[in-house]
Order: C-alpha cells, then structure tokens, then sequence
C-alpha cells in the first residue's frame, strides 16, 4: 500500500487499511535480531458486530505483520 498505510489481517479474515504515525519500538523475537517496527492498535468490529481490539508489530521497512494478539480478555462465568 503507500507510504505508512499497512493492510493488516483481521481475526475474521478480512484485511483494513492502516495508517501509522510516528509510533515506533525497536522489535525482537526471542531469538531474532532487532528490527525498526512499527506497534499499531486497531479498534472496530467484524462483520458480525462483534468488537475487534487488535495490537499489530509491523516491520517498518518492509510492512510485513511481525506479530499480532487481541486485546479483549473472555473467560467462563463460574
């Protein structure tokens, strides 16, 4: 995509388009080198409504996804 808009893959399949600003950490696997990365957030809801909180790491040179967890926490009542 262009200059600091990412596709970024949703839980439900789909993609969005995401623009970073300036929000950068120095990134690194557990036995990877350190990369220039972007962390992004991203809040919305599938197609089925559903809320959607994700956290993105993005290569900053490249706009490969490093690495991604949702943010909403579900448990079983009881």
């Amino acid at each position: 995509m262009g200059d600091n808009v990412y596709a970024v893959p949703l839980p439900d399949g789909s993609t969005a388009a995401v623009f970073v600003r300036g929000v950068w950490r120095d990134y690194a696997r557990q036995h990877g080198a350190a990369k220039l990365a972007y962390q992004v957030g991203f809040q919305g809801a599938d197609k089925n409504d559903n809320p959607i909180d994700m956290t993105y790491i993005v290569d900053a040179k490249g706009g490969k996804v490093l690495d991604r967890w949702s943010n909403i926490e579900t448990g079983k009542p009881g």
